[in-house]
């Protein structure tokens, strides 16, 4: 955007790192110039409290700055570039100044001023500063999914964004053993080579009140349509282990479990999950749960290992491959709102404060 108004002898304006900035004069005359610049000389300045020149360098105009002739437009431009050490970087028509000559920090340069000593025959106007392109962002191999235009420069063509809406098909699973029922939620589903994994609560409310306790289900799949639910004879339900059941409380309200894909994850912690409870002289938050097979579970800790939030939904956690880290997501409100909060870890025991999402 170029300045509306031509000014006299110079303007100023803000300085942003990596930034384009041009500036142009047209000369008409001359008039005395303090010793050491030349009648034609375009001073580039910034301004810390007082004027320091950067079209200088030793005593003497930076070649290229210097205008030749009268009665025309000129052009000079200067490129600030990200700071390297302590040192910011700057370009005068291509050519790096003196960093000797310039503040330590970009914080000391409040402004930058182009303009001419030519005097009152002097006018300019200034381009505003170009931010530079945006970095190519590094997506690899993985997917990505295209909600909004975050990784995408432009679109041309016949291309478009256009987000599908799921349709809704055939049941898969009716959860309608004694220890399921109507308020069964809070599904998880993964891939684990060829098998389908999921895991859910199993509850049910009537006239008022849950008819049991809740318990955690799991189900699996070839194909991720034709869902089993095997008899696994591990937990305990009135009476007999003959059931689906991988855990009963505590965790079992919104158990949320992952197949670990750290390289380093031990073997009998090949499954990891998160889960909200109470144990038995413990403290309310979110308990750590672990598993060699996806189907034999046991606590990680007595203790919970996330203690700032609500946790009343599904709570999730992965290990980030880019990050190196565990990674959690769970729900706190917020000024009276639900709202989110994650936190990470590099040994799913330890985390660290959480923060707003």
């Amino acid at each position: 955007m170029q300045g509306t108004n031509p000014l006299n002898r110079s303007t100023a304006f803000g300085v942003h790192a990596g930034y384009l900035y041009t500036g142009s004069w047209f000369e008409t005359h001359s008039i005395p110039l303090p010793a050491g610049l030349n009648s034609n000389d375009v001073v580039m300045a910034y301004y810390d409290g007082s004027y320091n020149f950067l079209a200088k360098q030793g005593g003497t105009v930076l070649e290229g700055a210097a205008i030749d002739g009268e009665g025309k437009w000129h052009t000079i431009t200067l490129t600030q570039a990200p700071t390297i050490g302590s040192q910011p970087q700057f370009s005068l028509n291509g050519v790096l100044l003196d960093p000797v000559s310039l503040p330590n920090t970009l914080g000391a340069i409040d402004g930058l001023m182009f303009g001419s000593n030519g005097g009152g025959g002097s006018q300019g106007y200034v381009d505003f500063g170009v931010p530079p392109p945006p970095p190519i962002l590094n997506v690899g191999s993985q997917r990505e999914l295209f909600v909004d235009n975050y990784l995408v420069d432009s679109i041309s063509g016949t291309a478009v964004l256009d987000l599908k809406k799921p349709q809704a098909q055939e049941v898969a699973l009716h959860t309608d053993a004694p220890w399921e029922g109507n308020t069964s939620a809070y599904f998880t589903v993964f891939k684990d080579g060829p098998l389908y994994r999921m895991y859910y609560r199993g509850s049910h409310f009537e006239n008022g009140s849950f008819v049991h306790p809740e318990t955690t289900a799991y189900a699996e799949s070839m194909d991720g349509i034709n869902w089993t639910k095997p008899n696994l004879g591990i937990v305990e339900y009135n009476g007999s282990t003959q059931n689906n059941l991988v855990w009963k409380s505590p965790g079992s309200h919104n158990f949320t479990s992952f197949l670990d894909a750290n390289p380093n994850a031990a073997p009998d912690a090949k499954y990891k999950a998160l889960a909200k409870g109470v144990v038995s002289g413990g403290a309310h938050g979110l308990y750590a749960f672990k598993s060699p097979d996806g189907i034999n579970w046991s606590l990680m800790s007595q203790q919970p290992v996330i203690t700032e939030g609500d946790f009343d939904s599904q709570n999730l956690a992965f290990w980030d491959p880019h990050r190196e880290q565990y990674v959690d997501y769970h729900r706190q409100r917020h000024v009276g709102v639900r709202d989110i909060k994650t936190a990470t870890s590099d040994d799913f025991l330890n985390w660290t404060d959480p923060d707003w999402l």
